[in-house]
This record gives structure tokens, C-alpha cells and sequence, in this order.
């Protein structure tokens, strides 16, 4: 409720335009060849990769013999939550759970804070402090459409490697096939692992259109991540900017406007709380799906 509050608050002044409310602001001074590499949104991001270090390694630091605090069992039932919640369904084998937790859970916690930051009225804060006119900081970095795509384009990496490794063990261990050889083929052994099971007279016809159809579904699943994300993160912050330009506008037309103006607060006391499960939800979704496409790779039966 208090970041509903500093929300509603922050953005009483709402600007007539909805969408410049989830529009990046640019740092200047801090270009290269032209083009900004730092803006709102980034700080917003680099805060919340900084945040997450010091959390896990704060976690991380507590010995079994000690005295665990609220903090530590906080992060263990995240952790745990991942593990036997995403990982484990997605991936099946205990050694490839273990092998991909690390990049899940970096997923996960790292687009969770994000998440959670943009709803904290940060940019407003910035613009409120002169020294910072320059360089503000705030904003929500998952509805930033570079900053989701190097996220999905990590994933993809992530997806293929996981394809290709797979491939190339399995021939090593099962076939006899050299390691370097194995490596050199490896993508074109995940590109054929990515047909179904048939006799070799149909699968190697077929495979000519299945394996094209086949590869583009895998971009474009992560292709939806990255839309999906950037939609819901998105609609949640322009809804609230309408509801409070109704709020503010309400002010200005008399009597009918003084209904519409505490009627529009309230949704947006709403939506906010809202926008908070959907912080959680949409961060398990993102990791839930990378998951399940890593699995997909790594068993293609």
C-alpha cells in the first residue's frame, strides 16, 4: 500500500500523454557516436543487478552453523521455489536441473527486481532532486524493448547451446563420434534432432521442410517472451497513467469531475496492487517458458 501510495502521489501531475509515462529518458553527455548508452531505465536496471549481488552473496555468506535471518530464508524459499517449481518440470534430470539452475535463477530474481523497482516512483524522485536533471534515474526496465530482447537473446543462445551440447554428447557416448567432429556437427546434429522419429527413407525428405519450420518455431517462441513481457509490462503503467489523468483532469469539471477524481484514485490504488502480482507472475512466466524451451532442446523426444 505505502508504494501505491508514493505511486499515486508521484504521478498526481499526470502528463495528457499516457505513453510518455513509459517512454526511457535518455542520460546526456553519455553517448557513443550519437546514440545514448545510458538512460533511465538502464540505471534503473544496473541498480537492480546490484541489489540482486549484494543479496545473494549476503545469502550465500550465511554457514549452515549460524543463525539464518528473515532475509536468508526468504531467498531459500525463492530458490527452492525455482528449483522444484520451473526447473524441475522442464528439465526432468536431476544433473541438467543443476546444470541450468544458475542461468533460471539468475532469470528469475533478475527480472523480479526489475520488475519490483519500476513500481517505486524513482524517475519522479530524480526529477525531484536537481542534481540528478541530467542523469535521472526510474522506470521499468522489462518494458524496455532492447533491454527484453538482450534478455530473449540470451535465452535463444542459451536454448541452441543447450540443443547442440546435448547432441554431441549423445553422440559421443552412443555412436562413437569423435568430440571435435562432434562439435564441428554439432548444429546441424541439433537441427536434425529437431525432426520427429521416422524411418530414415521419410524422415530425410521430410526433413528438408520439417527442420526450416522447426527452427523458426524456436525463434519464434522466444520471439513471444519477448513481446509478452514487453505487452504486460507496458499496458500496466499506461492504465494507470490514464486513471490518474482522469483523476487530475476530474479536478477541473465541477462537480461531476469531483465524482470521477476519488473513483479514479482508487482504481489506480487498484491496478497498482496489481501490477505488483503481476511483477511476480510475469517474472515466473519469463522463466517458466525459458525453462520448458531449454528442456524441449535438451530432450527432444
Amino acid at each position: 500500500m505505502l508504494i501505491g501510495a508514493m505511486r499515486v502521489l508521484a504521478e498526481a501531475e499526470a502528463k495528457s500523454n499516457p505513453l510518455d509515462h513509459v517512454k526511457d529518458v535518455p542520460w546526456h553527455g553519455f553517448d557513443v557516436f550519437g546514440a545514448p548508452i545510458l538512460s533511465a531505465q538502464i540505471a534503473v536496471m544496473i541498480l537492480a543487478a546490484l541489489l540482486l549481488l549484494l543479496a545473494m552473496i549476503g545469502a550465500a555468506r550465511v554457514r549452515a552453523y549460524l543463525p539464518r535471518g528473515r532475509g536468508y530464508n526468504l531467498v531459500e524459499i525463492f530458490v527452492i521455489f525455482v528449483r522444484d517449481f520451473i526447473a524441475r518440470p522442464a528439465l526432468h534430470d536431476t544433473r541438467k536441473i543443476y546444470r541450468y539452475l544458475p542461468f533460471i535463477l539468475t532469470l528469475f530474481f533478475f527480472l523480479l527486481f526489475c520488475n519490483l523497482l519500476g513500481m517505486v516512483p524513482l524517475l519522479d524522485i530524480s526529477h525531484a532532486i536537481p542534481a540528478l536533471h541530467g542523469t535521472p534515474v526510474g522506470g521499468t526496465p522489462t518494458s524496455n524493448l532492447f533491454m527484453v530482447g538482450g534478455l530473449v537473446g540470451m535465452t535463444f543462445l542459451v536454448i541452441v547451446f543447450s540443443g547442440v551440447n546435448e547432441q554431441v554428447q549423445h553422440y559421443r557416448h552412443h555412436k562413437g563420434l569423435p568430440a571435435p567432429i562432434g562439435w564441428l556437427l554439432g548444429f546441424f546434429l541439433y537441427l536434425w534432432s529437431l525432426v520427429p522419429s521416422m524411418p530414415p527413407a521419410i524422415k530425410i525428405p521430410m526433413s528438408i521442410i520439417l527442420i526450416p519450420l522447426e527452427f523458426i518455431g524456436v525463434v519464434a517462441k522466444c520471439f513471444a517472451l519477448w513481446i509478452r513481457l514487453l505487452a504486460n509490462m507496458n499496458a500496466g503503467h499506461i492504465l494507470l497513467a490514464v486513471l490518474l489523468g482522469f483523476a487530475v483532469s476530474g479536478l477541473h469539471q465541477g462537480m461531476v469531475g469531483l465524482l470521477v477524481t476519488p473513483v479514479s484514485i482508487l482504481g489506480a490504488i487498484a491496478i497498482n496492487l496489481l501490477e505488483l502480482l503481476v511483477a511476480f507472475i510475469q517474472a515466473f512466466i519469463f522463466t517458466f517458458l525459458a525453462s520448458l524451451f531449454i528442456g524441449m532442446a535438451v530432450h527432444p523426444h
